[in-house]
């Protein structure tokens, strides 16, 4: 079976392109997606995985991972997931920003998605793999 992650992984080796991730919402699930691959070495740079900060949880909040772990790990792109999931009694709140930056701009995106929290995090994060293998590849 071929995975997002194995599709986006033969798709970045044959454009000679790198990838490094930066996660907040969730918390290490997509570095490990890439780092777990059979020739990872060949297209990941690493991962940046820090703690959920809903003050701080936001769209240029994920603009400011992507461009801090590009810089970071070298990479050519950078895929970051920032959000927030939190729960009372009575109500759900949770948010998600998604950022794909490529060193020309800079891609955002603020999908909702219902659900607990590991299916909001599991949705959240086959969204975000789905856009990066949708971007068209930036040409040298």
């Amino acid at each position: 079976e071929d995975s997002l992650e194995s599709s986006i992984a033969r798709r970045l080796a044959a454009a000679g392109k790198t990838l490094a991730v930066a996660e907040t919402l969730t918390a290490g699930h997509l570095a490990q997606s890439f780092a777990s691959l059979h020739d990872a070495a060949a297209f990941f740079r690493g991962g940046l995985v820090a703690p959920i900060s809903i003050r701080r949880a936001g769209e240029e909040n994920a603009r400011d991972l992507a461009a801090a772990v590009r810089k970071l790990f070298k990479a050519d792109i950078a895929l970051a997931i920032d959000g927030y999931w939190e729960s009372d009694d009575k109500e759900v709140k949770s948010g998600a920003f998604i950022a794909i930056d490529d060193g020309v701009s800079v891609e955002n995106h603020s999908p909702g998605m219902p659900g607990r929290l590991p299916q909001f995090t599991r949705r959240i994060l086959t969204y975000a793999l789905s856009t990066l293998l949708n971007k068209p590849p930036v040409v040298d």
